[in-house]
């Protein structure tokens, strides 16, 4: 990209130009990929060092990329390339974004995202989110329906977006709220053991037709190891649950090249793939690797 720009990639080699700023998820996990392109980097979560890395902007303009490097410095959760920093304080739930721009163009053709809850309740040993952001926060409802009020008339879909939406606490509020509106809610991710019979029928009557679920392995015993101790049997009553209110594709996604893995674990994510089918009859069930 920066290339494609007309910008020296390499920042030794760099001496025109602006300066290069990178953060999110994959940045904040392991700065060392980009160290040697970027100016600096944002540990951690956005939305307090944006307020600061803009201001900052604004008072160094004509002062050129050496003096806004050095004002952003302190920025909490900005660090220098080469440098050491700390993380941000995780954001408050009422910061949470959503779409700013609405477009038939997008992956989402129309489709107004809001990230309804950050972090994860679960433990994942090779998830980022709770090793990132923290304790579960989710956004509060009077938040969402104020969201929702924004893009009136604008689009007739909600898209609820977290690690686990249905861990949210009031998702039936989110629901209600969307619904109020003549907006039908798309829900993201899912947890198997968030699943009840009230969710799930929530879930469906809320027109959700196909859903995706995380089992990671289809081997407990693998399962376990890289911290989702969630047994076989939670996903088979979740499969039935929501095939009951409505839902008619399920989507599973499973990693490979798990420490571990051998001849037995083949067999038994073949006898796990072949009794959630079952479960999850008459719907139909994809797995993506």
């Amino acid at each position: 990209i920066l290339a494609g720009a007309g910008i020296e990639p390499l920042r030794e080699r760099r001496t025109v130009g602006p300066a290069i700023i990178a953060g999110g998820a994959a940045v904040s996990g392991n700065p060392y990929p980009v160290s040697a392109i970027v100016d600096a980097v944002v540990l951690g979560e956005g939305e307090r060092p944006i307020a600061g890395l803009c201001r900052a902007v604004e008072e160094t303009a004509g002062a050129g990329k050496n003096g806004l490097l050095e004002t952003i410095t302190g920025i909490e959760g900005v660090m220098p390339a080469g440098g050491r920093g700390r993380f941000a304080r995780p954001a408050d739930p009422g910061s949470f974004p959503h779409s700013a721009v609405l477009s038939p163009q997008t992956a989402f053709p129309g489709v107004l995202l809001v990230e309804i809850a950050r972090g994860c309740p679960g433990r994942c040993a090779f998830c980022l989110a709770t090793a990132l952001y923290g304790a579960y926060r989710p956004m509060p409802r009077e938040r969402f329906a104020a969201i929702l009020d924004l893009a009136a008339g604008k689009s007739n879909r909600a898209g609820l977006v977290s690690t686990a939406v249905a861990a949210h606490p009031d998702l039936a509020g989110l629901v209600n709220e969307a619904q109020a509106r003549g907006m039908v809610p798309a829900f993201g991710s899912l947890r198997a053991e968030d699943i009840d019979g009230e969710t799930a029928g929530l879930i469906g009557g809320a027109g959700a037709r196909s859903v995706a679920l995380a089992p990671e392995s289809g081997s407990e015993r693998l399962r376990a190891l890289i911290g989702k101790r969630v047994a076989d049997v939670v996903y088979l009553d979740a499969a039935r649950l929501l095939a009951a209110a409505g839902v008619r594709r399920f989507t599973l996604y499973l990693l490979v090249g798990l420490p571990g893995e051998g001849n037995k674990t083949d067999e038994e994510t073949g006898r796990f793939l072949a009794a959630f089918a079952a479960a999850a009859a008459p719907a139909k069930t994809a797995v993506h690797v």
